[in-house]
């Protein structure tokens, strides 16, 4: 089984859960809970009653990010993007958002690739398929 899902909106990092304190006993809490819930929704919604994937699963992940002003005004602008949010932040907060919403758990992820790009339009575009 394969499937494409598309985010469309501008791709964000992982973020480190904060901390506060409470009767001097600290409380973690997730910083990203809206985002992850907007991934989610998304996924959810493109993903229907089509059953959660199983077993070992290839994700193919395209990261679009909007142009910037100073490589609109070059001539062969690099299409790569290669500044922060690093790939590893990137997948994290997509891959949470996608537990139990198309796939089980992110450790059925056995394949992966994740490219980054420049585009007029960010978004996500994410393809998984059973490797068996």
């Amino acid at each position: 089984m394969e499937k494409s899902y598309i985010i469309p909106i501008h791709p964000i990092g992982w973020k480190r859960s904060g901390v506060n304190a409470k009767h001097g006993k600290p409380i973690f809490y997730d910083r990203q809970k809206q985002e992850k819930i907007c991934y989610g929704l998304y996924l959810l919604q493109q993903h229907g009653d089509s059953p959660l994937f199983e077993g070992p699963l290839e994700l193919n992940v395209i990261y679009y990010f909007k142009i910037p002003h100073k490589l609109t005004k070059q001539k062969n602008p690099c299409l790569y993007q290669h500044a922060a949010p690093d790939v590893d932040n990137l997948n994290g907060l997509l891959f949470d958002s996608c537990n139990k919403v198309i796939f089980r758990d992110d450790c059925l992820i056995s394949k992966q690739t994740t490219v980054k790009l420049y585009d007029k339009d960010p978004r996500i575009e994410i393809t998984v398929r059973n490797l068996v």
